[in-house]
């Protein structure tokens, strides 16, 4: 059995900052707090992307605060994709402390346990809110898949394939997730771990699991049709790999339950 904790939209900023209304780093705290309770072998924590609301610097820095402080001591590895509040560059050199990588190139990499292997991929296309993968980064995923050695894979990325409940929102999803399915098809893939919607939601893309988690930060209510509800409250998931097969547990942590902006007509700009 292996173990993954999946956290997703943490929206950190600077100190002081509370993004849509809400103290994410608290947020943060709050559910640390709670994987740190889990009475389970946790054997990585992945961060499927939105790590930051605005991609700068300091709050790339206080993340890596935040995480070494907060998520290290729970003793597995902290492994992030980007999302589309992220910035490369920034998160590159701020939160990973590196200089070398071309930040024009994909962050995609890849991280084996003893029975997963976890493929992390960047859907992140700078200035948009939807996002892509491209060819190159779906031959690599291909590749990854393909060398797992008999391990079944996991695949993290922050975009959806699929959409949110609310009618005629679609334009967020993943672009090229038709092509993402057809790589995915041709592999043992226990599951897909995404974010960005702040829905928790679940579906069969490519023959896999395909679970959008609940977000890090705020969420938002997925009962309201046409109308975008975020509320306060935090959630991550609890991802469990047995025999081959994803079993995977929201854990929602209700806050007040305020709204955080009136409702209104759903719009991209408003929700992601």
């Amino acid at each position: 059995m292996t173990v993954l904790v999946h956290l997703t939209d943490l929206h950190i900023g600077p100190a002081g900052s509370r993004p849509s209304g809400v103290d994410t780093a608290a947020s943060l705290a709050r559910v640390a707090a709670a994987i740190a309770r889990l009475e389970l072998p946790v054997a990585a924590i992945v961060l499927s992307g939105d790590l930051t609301e605005s991609g700068d610097a300091e709050s790339y820095r206080r993340l890596r605060g935040l995480v070494d402080e907060l998520l290290v001591p729970i003793g597995a590895p902290v492994l992030p994709v980007l999302g589309n509040h992220d910035d490369r560059t920034s998160f590159l050199r701020h939160f990973l402390g590196l200089e070398s990588l071309d930040p024009d190139l994909p962050f995609c990499t890849v991280h084996d346990l003893p029975h997963v292997r976890i493929i992390l991929c960047d859907s992140n296309v700078p200035g948009r809110i939807w996002g892509r993968l491209g060819p190159r980064q779906l031959s690599w995923l291909d590749e990854q898949m393909a060398s797992s050695g008999g391990r079944p894979n996991v695949v993290v990325l922050h975009h959806p394939c699929v959409p949110r409940a609310f009618l005629g929102v679609d334009d967020h999803i993943l672009r090229d997730g038709d092509l993402l399915a057809e790589v995915v098809r041709e592999h043992d893939v226990a599951a897909i771990l995404c974010g960005h919607s702040h829905v928790s939601t679940s579906a069969v893309v490519g023959g896999a699991l395909h679970v959008v988690g609940p977000a890090t930060s705020y969420l938002v209510d997925p009962g309201q049709g046409t109308v975008a509800r975020r509320y306060e409250g935090s959630g991550f998931g609890v991802c469990t790999i047995r025999e081959g097969r994803a079993i995977v547990h929201p854990h929602v942590l209700p806050g007040g339950g305020d709204e955080l902006v009136p409702q209104a007509p759903v719009l991209s700009s408003l929700i992601a």
